[in-house]
């Protein structure tokens, strides 16, 4: 794990690919997405009551995250049995990814729960705790997006391998 909560990823690298099932068995990758849209990808524990009201707050606005051209992942630590009340709970539109055993949760540096945004390319754009203002780390989340889809990858800017 990074020292300190800080995560281990750097802006402007690329992130690392990960394949996780979902809740009913389907696997995702984050090669489904390449080259589609960015991504907001979302640690949450299913045991928390807090994260709980995360997903749900991703979940009023989720049309406003398609609207500005992005896609959401939740990737969710806990007990399948967890994972599966919260899904079912919130009924949310993006998938719910299932890392029981934190291994994304290490490779990404979230030992706290933190919300990544990339671009179409896999482009790391911004790396954010929840913090006390949900709200605002979303909206910034948001605007990661819209100003990813901004740029061009003929500018140099690298692309998923």
């Amino acid at each position: 794990m990074a020292a300190n909560g800080l995560s281990k990823l750097q802006l402007k690298h690329l992130i690392p690919q990960f394949e996780l099932n979902t809740a009913s068995g389907e696997k995702i990758s984050l090669w489904d997405f390449k080259g589609l849209k960015p991504l907001i990808i979302v640690f949450v524990r299913s045991d928390d009551p807090n994260d709980w009201e995360i997903t749900s707050k991703i979940t009023k606005r989720y049309d406003e995250i398609i609207s500005a051209g992005g896609q959401v992942i939740i990737i969710a630590s806990g007990k399948i049995e967890e994972i599966n009340r919260l899904r079912y709970a919130l009924n949310p539109n993006m998938p719910i990814l299932l890392d029981t055993d934190k291994t994304i949760w290490d490779v990404y540096g979230a030992n706290v729960d933190r919300v990544f945004v990339c671009d179409r390319y896999g482009e790391l754009k911004m790396i954010s705790e929840f913090g006390n203002d949900f709200d605002s780390t979303l909206n910034k989340a948001i605007i990661a997006v819209e100003l990813s889809e901004l740029e061009c990858p003929e500018c140099g800017i690298p692309t998923w391998e």
